[in-house]
């Protein structure tokens, strides 16, 4: 069963060269590193390239929502939280939790598909030192950028 829309992304890629699909990774990081996995296996790429990129890509785009969250942390809360019941109380009590278990909530947040933006800016606001962040971050994004990829080149060459 063929899917027209991923070829026609892989037939994107192949195109478009590195810099644009460094560019996509930060859009929609696996996905992409699929199609330029099945690029690498077809001699367009390299596969170390790709998997290098897009672990680059996947990193810019968690430290952007993390600086968003980190440096809009009062506008977020008082203009928006009480839309979703976010009281002083209930803040503290998440900033000590994301403290105590940021590696556990960065994974969550990183794997799930639905809440990885809200989840990074929360993140961020929390104030989750930076160092610290991009060490869980690179952890976390490193194996699924080698499986995607992988997946990929090993798709394309069957």
């Amino acid at each position: 069963m063929e899917n027209p829309a991923f070829i026609t992304l892989v037939q994107w890629v192949i195109g478009h060269g590195y810099f644009l699909f460094l560019i996509a990774t930060i859009l929609e990081g696996p996905f992409v590193t699929a199609a330029a996995g099945v690029a690498a296996a077809l001699g367009y790429y390299s596969i170390y390239i790709i998997i290098g990129l897009s672990v680059l890509g996947d990193l810019i785009a968690d430290t952007v929502y993390y600086t968003i969250g980190y440096w809009s942390r009062k506008t977020l809360i008082t203009r928006y939280g009480a839309y979703v019941g976010l009281t002083h109380e209930r803040i503290g009590t998440l900033e000590r939790l994301l403290h105590r278990h940021a590696g556990k909530a960065l994974v969550i947040i990183k794997l799930s598909p639905v809440i990885p933006v809200p989840g990074l800016i929360m993140i961020g606001s929390a104030r989750i030192p930076l160092k610290r962040f991009m060490r869980i971050a690179l952890l976390i994004t490193l194996p699924r950028s080698i499986v995607f990829g992988l997946v990929g080149f090993f798709a394309g060459r069957a």
